[in-house]
């Protein structure tokens, strides 16, 4: 009886070392964090807010990974002239936008110091400006610096010289000028003499006309890359006639009119002279 008892321990002792072997041999092929029933996660979430209320949540989201930067584009407003150039002063506005939250925007105009972007300014200054923009969201991604050129021309050409000027003595008249553009540059330039139609001469910055005797006004205009014009206008005067005292001749006649006077003054004093009665003598 005893010997049966001692049997039938031994087999229980097998028994249940059989079975905690086999279930240690279970749980070392399991995954991490798994148990043996469908290999279902052990733990929740660390942040269940993230993906939803918990495994058993009414309304489960996914985890939100932001990996992006942000995308900034620049809107520039302002009146448009030739070439691409701005006439006026320019208003800029940045607009960002990220797949979850833009944290800042800056810029840049040149070589300036980074800015913080809070509103829309503006550009006044003449010039070939650049502005840098870029923005960063929450998560730190920070979006490549982009550049965008914002050139302002508002200022007309500037005449620096005119000729000829004065009182000419041939009909042969070679008009000339001289004038500067400090941010687009000439482009070209127009011509009137007369109050005649205008003229276009390129880039060239004389001009040659014959002209009659006379007073003449000549209007000229500077045009700059961007359709700025300036304009001056001067006049001068021809004279050809030999016998005017303004012609060619004109000292050599003042000379001899000035001759002519001094020999008629002095006849008119010898003659009175000669009829003054003289006095008896005592």
């Amino acid at each position: 009886m005893k010997r049966g008892r001692r049997v039938l321990s031994r087999n229980r002792i097998l028994v249940l070392w059989v079975v905690a072997a086999l279930a240690m041999l279970v749980l070392a092929s399991a995954p991490a964090g798994a148990t043996t029933a469908g290999w279902m996660p052990l733990l929740p979430p660390a942040n269940p807010d993230r993906v939803g209320h918990g495994l058993g949540g009414a309304n489960p989201r996914p985890l939100q990974v932001d990996e992006a930067p942000p995308l900034t584009t620049a809107n520039l407003t302002g009146t448009l002239g030739l070439a691409g150039w701005f006439v006026s002063p320019v208003l800029v506005i940045l607009t960002a936008t990220d797949n979850v939250r833009v944290m800042s925007t800056h810029y840049r105009i040149g070589n300036e110091t980074w800015r913080l972007y809070t509103e829309p300014f503006s550009i006044e200054i003449d010039g070939r400006h650049t502005l840098d923009f870029f923005s960063i969201d929450n998560a730190s991604n920070l979006e490549d610096p982009k550049t965008t050129p914002v050139p302002i021309d508002r200022s007309p050409p500037r005449f620096l010289s005119l000729s000829p000027r004065g009182i000419l003595h041939s009909a042969s008249v070679r008009l000339a000028w001289e004038a500067e553009d400090d941010a687009s540059g000439i482009a070209g330039y127009e011509v009137s003499v007369d109050g005649g139609a205008f003229q276009s001469v390129g880039d060239n910055t004389s001009l040659g006309v014959s002209l009659a005797d006379g007073d003449h006004a000549v209007r000229i205009r500077a045009l700059d890359a961007a359709g700025n014009t300036g304009e001056a206008t001067y006049d001068f005067r021809v004279d050809t006639f030999a016998l005017s005292l303004t012609g060619p001749q004109g000292t050599l006649l003042l000379l001899v009119v000035f001759g002519i006077n001094v020999v008629i003054v002095l006849a008119i004093y010898a003659r009175i002279r000669w009829k003054r009665p003289q006095r008896p003598r005592a």
